[in-house]
């Protein structure tokens, strides 16, 4: 009678399963996708999703695949490299002292027996510098952050195979060092995160395994702070309660439950470890991220058939998991959120197909609490979405106010460029929002001051100010008398 019950269980479930709305958009991917990653790459407003693969023995091939955003939340596949080895954590960040921002990956030689952080630095994935980790023993985890408070991003690895996590410091121009390697014996690292976890301003390592260690950042090195002698999957670091400082979320996976644990930053070097929470689902990968805009990061949860999302409701409090099926199921990997459509809202970016064809997930936030199919910024592509700029004064002595009209809501890192008559970029302005026309359009204004970027009065003489919303823009030439 039992097995009669479990079976009817189970095909009720499938039956729902098949019946579920989807709720998310799906792009095919090349085989093996393990990783993936979203920032504007060619600096064109929008942000753009790289995916990483591993070594796929049917096709012989691993690497980096590209999808580019087309302004409006829609992704066209467009290029991909062959990087042989396998990518944990294929990463987008800022390497060097220009704009464009950076591709790092993984490449392996199996002749010299060795690992490599590749660091790809073009939109079209030519220009490729490599960097030795020493290493041939699997760097299963990648991360990055400011490890010696030198405004620039370094690179974090950690070993699973020989028991160790390392960094390659950042000279400022792209360039980085040797790994520094340290032990973690006993561990076995499963997860490797960096953020700021005491009242400094040096990034600290967090590594997860059997235990969850922190490793302080001070000039002199680094000190090892146990927190948790029970094992942790996956962590995560975040201001789970806004209140300045950043805490700490576990999961571990047990079977079809996955144990979550949220450890309180009580300042100096402590944490208060909250009681673990059991939750009847297999949903083992998971990010942190802020999806209703309250300013406190919720938990998203990937799992076989959909997400899962914890929302936090303060005083480390989260609701029960509310699930949001996806049309494809398979091995899944952690998600990625960030405003892809340009609605102001998070959406969540999921991988799936470890060794068949990879599947790119989105669920597209509307703000209401619902994950959709559809970008939530519906433009014409055929009708500017700008209107006239306005300057004024212009000609100016002291300042000048830049205004504008728009039928959709700016990106929150949407700026005012400013450039003299050479071409050269002088200032970068934010927009603020100042009120509505009387047929709902949105008024933007800024402010330029007639300083550059190190805050001094630039020289008499022509400047433009471009504004550039998805795709297209409009540039206005000013006179500033000094």
């Amino acid at each position: 009678m039992s097995k009669l019950t479990n079976f009817s269980l189970a095909l009720l479930l499938l039956m729902l399963l098949f019946c579920c709305k989807t709720f998310a958009a799906e792009y095919t991917v090349p085989r093996a996708a393990y990783s993936v990653y979203a920032e504007d790459l060619d600096l064109d407003g929008d942000r753009d999703i790289v995916v990483g693969h591993n070594y796929n023995p049917q096709t012989q091939w691993s690497g980096v695949s590209i999808l580019e955003n087309n302004g409006y939340g829609e992704f066209t596949l467009i290029d991909s490299i062959f990087l042989y080895g396998w990518q944990p954590d294929v990463q987008i960040k800022n390497l060097n002292l220009n704009e464009n921002p950076e591709i790092i990956a993984k490449r392996e030689n199996a002749t010299e027996e060795n690992e490599y952080i590749a660091i790809i630095k073009d939109f079209h994935l030519c220009d490729i510098s490599y960097f030795s980790l020493n290493t041939y023993e699997g760097v299963a985890n990648i991360t990055t952050g400011d490890i010696d408070n030198d405004n620039d991003m370094d690179i974090i690895d950690a070993c699973n195979g020989n028991q160790t996590w390392g960094v390659l410091y950042n000279d400022g121009t792209g360039q980085f060092s040797e790994p520094d390697y340290y032990s973690v014996a006993g561990v076995s690292p499963t997860d490797i995160e960096c953020g700021n976890l005491n009242s400094d301003k040096r990034e600290d390592i967090l590594v997860s395994g059997l235990e969850v260690r922190i490793y302080y950042s001070y000039p002199t090195g680094f000190d090892c702070y146990i927190i948790n002698e029970e094992p942790e999957m996956q962590v995560e670091i975040g201001d789970l309660d806004n209140d300045g400082d950043n805490d700490i979320v576990g999961i571990s996976d047990i079977f079809d439950i996955i144990a979550l644990t949220k450890y309180e930053n009580i300042g100096d070097t402590a944490f208060y470890e909250h009681n673990q929470e059991l939750y009847e689902i297999y949903a083992p990968y998971f990010t942190l991220s802020d999806l209703n805009n309250n300013n406190l990061p919720d938990v998203v949860c990937s799992g076989t058939y959909g997400v899962y999302v914890l929302y936090n409701e303060g005083d480390f409090q989260l609701s029960e998991p509310q699930y949001f099926p996806t049309n494809t199921s398979g091995i899944c990997r952690p998600p990625f959120c960030v405003d892809v459509d340009g609605n102001g809202y998070n959406d969540i970016i999921t991988i799936r197909g470890l060794y068949s064809t990879g599947i790119l997930t989105i669920l597209f936030n509307d703000g209401n609490g619902n994950f959709v199919e559809e970008p939530q910024v519906a433009i014409d592509p055929h009708s500017p979405p700008l209107s006239e700029v306005s300057l004024s004064p212009n000609p100016f002595t002291v300042s000048t106010n830049i205004s504008f009209i728009t039928k959709i809501p700016l990106k929150k890192e949407a700026k005012i460029k400013i450039y003299n008559a050479k071409g050269e970029l002088v200032r970068k302005l934010d927009c603020h929002q100042n009120g509505f026309t009387e047929n709902g359009k949105m008024i933007y204004t800024s402010e330029w001051d007639g300083k550059n970027r190190n805050n001094k009065r630039v020289s008499s003489g022509i400047y433009f100010s471009k504004i550039k919303l998805n795709k297209k823009e409009i540039v206005n030439r000013m006179l500033f008398m000094n």
